[in-house]
């Protein structure tokens, strides 16, 4: 319980630290859902451009952030 605690309690502030940084540079931050993306990277994205599965997470997150589609057959 005590771990559990601590982790969320570490995660938050590094949350906050962000944000206020973030507004202090005139900066937007858009939250996404990062379900499914190192799935989608390794099925779609990786193989073609070479990447790791935590390089290709990063640029669905990224596409998401974009209201851009995540990639498929016809996208790559």
């Amino acid at each position: 319980r005590m771990n559990k605690i601590i982790s969320i309690f570490d995660y938050s502030r590094y949350i906050e630290s962000i944000s206020r940084c973030a507004q202090r540079n005139g900066v937007e931050i858009i939250k996404v859902p990062a379900c499914y993306t190192s799935k989608n990277a390794l099925e779609w994205l990786c193989p073609e451009r070479k990447l790791t599965s935590h390089a290709g997470s990063c640029v669905t997150i990224g596409r998401r952030g974009m209201n851009l589609s995540d990639f498929g057959k016809n996208q790559l």
